[in-house]
């Protein structure tokens, strides 16, 4: 968070409070302490095509890792399907539609395409050929004068994100697993997938 303001509080036996600017998503309160969450375990994008071996010596192996990392992370967004029902409608609705625009995705668009050609014709990595196509993907939607639409960037970024991850060899978001019950979480950003990954208890 930014601009995070702490109030000193004169009981010297309470500790001091700190107050976050934030965005509202629902009406309402709660009490319950604060669990202040960093990264979210993502990968950086911008930063993979520096720690990564651009080239690939074995275009065939990278091309496995790439098709194989695409079955595992589209198998975790249809076993999240199911995983979503026990929230509230409304919110399992909107969670349901962002994972079949994932999946869609990972099926056979333009961003999946760059990346395996990358990999088939230019003897790119998978890790660097996700990264220049998810560069190219940018490129495109800030062109795209309808502001929604450009936004639906967000849900590439986070395709990629969830291929890098497993491409590493991560494939969880401990941080977001092990939340403390009753906690109120608190982070930069998070997205609709991230959720996912909370136990609705």
């Amino acid at each position: 968070m930014r601009n995070t303001q702490v109030i000193k509080n004169k009981d010297t036996r309470q500790p001091d409070t700190k107050r976050f600017p934030a965005m509202f998503l629902s009406d309402g309160s709660a009490v319950g302490s604060g669990y202040v969450l960093g990264a979210l375990d993502r990968v950086d994008v911008d930063t993979v095509s520096s720690q990564t071996q651009a080239m690939s010596a074995d275009p065939a192996r990278e091309l496995k890792r790439f098709e194989a990392a695409i079955r595992k992370v589209g198998d975790y967004f249809e076993r999240s399907q199911s995983k979503i029902q026990v929230l509230p409608r409304v919110a399992s609705e909107d969670i349901s539609l962002l994972l079949e625009a994932h999946l869609s995705i990972l099926n056979n668009s333009q961003f999946i395409r760059d990346a395996r050609s990358f990999i088939k014709d230019q003897n790119i990595s998978a890790d660097v050929s996700i990264n220049m196509a998810l560069d190219i993907q940018k490129q495109r939607f800030e062109k795209i004068e309808d502001s929604y639409l450009a936004a639906r960037i967000t849900e590439v970024v986070d395709v990629a994100q969830h291929l890098l991850r497993h491409l590493s060899g991560d494939t969880v978001v401990s941080s977001l697993q092990q939340l403390p019950k009753g906690s109120i979480v608190i982070c930069q950003s998070i997205t609709l997938s991230d959720l996912v990954h909370m136990d609705p208890n």
